[in-house]
């Protein structure tokens, strides 16, 4: 059948607890895309801005880390708790929402709910054509060389 386009240009953060819900600004990447006119979304949630994405540590001597640009507040709080800083050199692009920001998402946040409570949500366009269907999407990590792989079946009456 080919690529589903997606509806609309947010993302849904839902709950998993009690199901509730808001949306956030998606950033869809439509050039150098395959197959051609196909889009890839963003990850909405960035992490620390540094080369590790979180316990950033400055450290001239061994130039273990290093910070990118800083786009400014908000300078995030709660990954304290796991690894003993705050994003010292702020967010690698703005943070969408208080807590929605950091490489870890199971880190307990001290602004929000425990960050593995939530899900990011986005819809795609279904065919028109009742059938069964394999429905495939992966997701390229930022932070790690690693690419997840999913797939379902999934049948439109």
């Amino acid at each position: 059948m080919g690529t589903l386009p997606f509806v609309g240009d947010t993302h849904t953060i839902r709950y998993l607890d009690n199901k509730t819900e808001f949306t956030i600004p998606a950033m869809d990447v439509n050039e150098g895309t395959w197959p051609a006119g196909s889009a890839w979304r963003r990850n909405p949630i960035p992490a620390c801005n540094c080369d590790q994405g979180d316990e950033c540590v400055y450290d001239s001597a061994a130039d273990l880390v290093r910070a990118y640009a800083n786009d400014g507040p908000p300078h995030p709080k709660g990954d304290a708790v796991a690894t003993g800083n705050d994003c010292p050199f702020g967010t690698q692009f703005p943070v969408p929402f208080p807590y929605g920001y950091g490489q870890h998402l199971w880190y307990n946040s001290e602004d929000g709910p425990s960050r593995d409570m939530w899900a990011i949500v986005d819809k795609v366009q279904l065919p028109n054509i009742t059938g069964d269907y394999v429905l495939r999407w992966r997701w390229d990590t930022e932070q790690n060389p690693q690419i997840w792989s999913h797939c379902a079946d999934v049948r439109i009456v």
